[in-house]
């Protein structure tokens, strides 16, 4: 098993925890239980992207989130519930987030709901052995063209689809409100995003996390993760699509990037 050092996990339970879930997240928490995972987002009132968590159901009123940054979502959370029957407890002090091939019986395991290439997510002791290493993880990630918005975006600052939320489930626009719905439903109803996260491959060393990608004079785009020639970036889609039609070059710290841009550019 692989741990993914930059998860943890926070239970939530009580008599309103789906009420409350429900008018923060971006998913239908209705749609979880005790084998099925669903992927969902905390957004800021602009849309911008804050915490993606996957949540599965433990028991009638009761939930464990898989978060980036739980500590922060964890005070975020005790701030929301003002009055609500709801409790919170992080205990990513305890648990850990792992990957795995496989599903293990013994512990609390889902399938990644981004691509079934990603394998299982495993809730396991912090001090369960491993055998491998997260930049393979991050490799396999990346390879797959699968963002990991905690690390691929800068938080409040880049919007929830531009890391392709939407495409991977976390976004289900025909529920209630949450925080952020409306420049979310606005941006995807009005057809007005610009950029996207996708992946590439280059040369050389590891990149600066935002460099920029140039063609010619113009910035298309800016890295983000990138491990073993392997990497992603936000790329505005008009200029990906200007430097394709003309086969201009693109350079990232003086290093070729290569983007299959097809796929992109039609979606």
């Amino acid at each position: 098993m692989i741990l993914l050092k930059n998860r943890g996990i926070i239970e939530i339970s009580g008599e309103q925890v789906t009420e409350f879930l429900n008018n923060i997240l971006t998913n239908n928490i209705d749609k979880a239980d005790k084998k099925n995972a669903i992927y969902a987002a905390l957004l800021g009132p602009q849309g911008k992207f804050l915490f993606d968590i996957f949540i599965i159901k433990t028991g009638e009123n009761s939930y464990l989130i898989d978060t980036n940054d739980a500590d922060e979502l964890y005070s975020k959370l005790r701030m929301f519930k003002l009055r609500m029957k709801v409790d919170i407890i992080n205990l990513s002090n305890k648990l850990g987030v792992f990957f795995n091939n496989q599903s293990k019986d013994e512990h609390t395991s889902f399938q990644d709901t981004r691509n079934k290439d990603l394998g299982f997510r495993i809730f396991a002791s912090l001090d369960t052995q491993t055998d491998g290493d997260f930049e393979k993880y991050e490799e396999n990630r990346i390879s797959l063209n699968i963002p990991d918005p905690a690390n691929d975006l800068i938080r409040d600052k880049d919007f929830a689809l531009e890391a392709r939320l939407d495409e991977m489930g976390a976004i289900d626009f025909h529920k209630g409100c949450y925080i952020g719905q409306e420049m979310t439903s606005r941006m995807k109803r009005r057809g007005t995003l610009k950029q996207k996260l996708q992946n590439f491959k280059y040369d050389g060393d590891t990149l600066p996390f935002d460099c920029p990608i140039m063609a010619d004079d113009v910035e298309i785009g800016r890295v983000r993760t990138n491990v073993k020639n392997h990497g992603m970036a936000l790329i505005r889609l008009d200029r990906l699509k200007n430097a394709h039609e003309n086969g201009v070059k693109m350079l990232a710290d003086g290093k070729q990037i290569y983007i299959e841009a097809n796929k992109l550019l039609e979606g």
